[in-house]
């Protein structure tokens, strides 16, 4: 059995080939992790600014380079790839509560673990999701990740 090869990268096969998106406008989205938005649509470009981990930004559909998209996050624009399971959440990934007394967030799950940040009675906060032994994960002020049982 013979196989008509027509040279290096011009057989035509399907299992690899991108799918179009063709997707407009504005779609809100969550940041997985912390974020590098570039000033370009290249990952060896300049940081233009961050998203830090949960925080919302924007999918500028209309405004591509190449499989890059514009995002845009507090009035800021940059350069992101727009892949869901690696980048961003297409659902606000916490649950939001108020906080009812002063709590203390740790850095991890113990009780001797350091504070990372205070809130106050009545602040809002975000919670991402449960970690070990009870102990629950919370976005925090400026990206800080906490946890608190």
């Amino acid at each position: 059995m013979q196989y008509e090869h027509k040279g290096y990268g011009t057989d035509k096969f399907t299992a690899d080939k991108p799918v179009a998106n063709n997707k407009t406008g504005k779609q809100g989205v969550y940041a997985r992790d912390f974020l590098n938005i570039r000033t370009k649509a290249t990952w060896d470009s300049p940081v233009a600014f961050k998203v830090p981990i949960y925080y919302y930004a924007q999918i500028l559909w209309d405004t591509k380079n190449g499989d890059w998209v514009q995002i845009e996050f507090q009035g800021k624009k940059g350069w992101y790839k727009p892949s869901f399971k690696g980048y961003w959440y297409e659902k606000d990934p916490c649950t939001t509560y108020i906080c009812i007394d002063d709590i203390n967030f740790r850095k991890t799950a113990t009780w001797d673990s350091p504070v990372v940040q205070k809130k106050k009675k009545g602040d809002i906060i975000r919670m991402v999701k449960k970690t070990k032994n009870g102990w629950l994960e919370f976005g925090l002020t400026n990206g800080v990740k906490g946890d608190l049982n």
